[in-house]
């Protein structure tokens, strides 16, 4: 991973083109998922100078978002104390303190599916569209940069259940263009990360 970030900086800041230095022959394009720790990074880098300290900071400053945002989220459907104990619980919590200091990318995940939930429990209650394009912004960004929070689509599911109980999901255009919304960018970057893989052999599994 910063071999991604250090190639960013060498060879200029082409996000869609994250390379490693064991590609062999070949310029080391690779498949990966979207590479947001290591291009953020790379611009840190580029801004303040190469340090390694540095290269903490976008998983830490993910990880003490998520617990604020999960306190927040909490506190509103449970109250203060509930929020706070959260928040509490989500820090001390060994797994999210190692992701949230680590040069990977669950951290961004970990963030991005926590504001997903937290836009979604805002349209539940507001029916505002801007929460509901929040969400779709929000849990689009968790699956590009890790396949995994796929998952969250079953809790958001359950939202949109809830709140159109009675009317076939099928047949509401918002849930189409949410679903747009949140598949159709995972879908292009998986593609074209593929492709990477196809014409040049290199792989993050």
């Amino acid at each position: 991973m910063l071999s991604v970030a250090r190639n960013y900086f060498r060879n200029g800041f082409h996000l869609f083109f994250p390379q490693i230095d064991w590609g062999g022959a070949g310029p080391g394009f690779l498949e990966m998922e979207l590479p947001i720790v290591p291009f953020l990074t790379a611009l840190l880098w580029k801004a303040f100078g190469v340090h390694e300290l540095l290269a903490g900071a976008i998983p830490v400053a993910c990880g003490i978002g998520t617990v604020v945002v999960l306190a927040r989220l909490v506190t509103r459907l449970a109250g203060p104390a509930a929020g706070f104990g959260a928040g509490i619980f989500a820090a001390a919590s060994p797994l999210f303190a190692w992701h949230g200091t680590t040069f990977q990318e669950e951290a961004p995940m970990l963030f991005a599916s926590v504001l997903a939930v937290d836009a979604m429990e805002r349209w539940f209650e507001t029916d505002a569209p801007r929460d509901l394009f929040l969400d779709g912004l929000f849990t689009s960004l968790a699956i590009l940069v890790k396949a995994t929070a796929l998952l969250i689509g079953l809790p958001l599911l359950y939202v949109f259940w809830e709140k159109w109980r009675g009317t076939p999901l099928l047949r509401r255009p918002a849930f189409w263009i949410f679903g747009t919304l949140v598949l159709l960018p995972p879908v292009l970057w998986y593609s074209h990360a593929h492709g990477l893989y196809v014409k040049w052999g290199n792989t993050f599994g």
